[in-house]
């Protein structure tokens, strides 16, 4: 038997207990070296030479159609996440991170979708961390662009989309974690 005011109570009460507990499932831990970043309309296929690079830090803006800008830095893994699973939380407003793990590719996230409040845009960097261990991690966040739609008849009437305002973002970090096992 289904009870549809039952199944929807139920749904309601475990969506406000996901959005309470979210914000407690990761603990930020150092371990990051100073982050630098690289600003560019192009598709690099690696990560640009840090030589070419700049100091970033929060609430730096960036951004523009088409534009990208690579994190960059260091991750050494302290004592507290010997053995732990190691997980990297961008914060640049981007539509899509790209992420490098010691020059190879690691993984791609879509940030749009909101899943569990945008905190599946963490990123396992290895399973078991060893303390001391240094990995060198990249991000390719890309900013954007403006798209009429996909359906037929979306932009019915327009003769020329309309692009972004500005485009504009904000880094606001690059924080290391682990899981808050409490």
């Amino acid at each position: 038997m289904n009870n549809e005011v039952l199944t929807k109570k139920t749904l309601r009460k475990m969506n406000m207990a996901l959005e309470e507990y979210i914000p407690y499932l990761f603990r930020k831990i150092p371990g990051l070296s100073g982050v630098l970043s690289y600003r560019t309309k192009e598709h690099l296929r690696q990560p640009p030479e840090r030589a070419d690079m700049t100091p970033i830090v929060p609430g730096e803006h960036w951004g523009g159609e088409y534009e990208n800008i690579w994190l960059s830095a260091d991750v050494t893994v302290p004592e507290e996440a010997d053995g732990k699973e190691l997980y990297l939380f961008p914060d640049a407003e981007a539509v899509e991170y790209l992420l490098f793990v010691d020059g190879v590719p690691f993984g791609l996230v879509n940030s749009e979708n909101g899943f569990l409040g945008g905190q599946h845009i963490a990123a396992l960097v290895t399973g078991k961390a060893k303390a001391g261990e240094t990995f060198k991690v990249d991000y390719e966040c890309y900013s954007g662009h403006f798209c009429i739609g996909a359906q037929p008849y979306e932009a019915y009437g327009q003769d020329e989309p309309t692009p972004m305002a500005d485009n504009c973002r904000t880094y606001k970090g690059l924080d290391l974690c682990t899981v808050n096992e409490d």
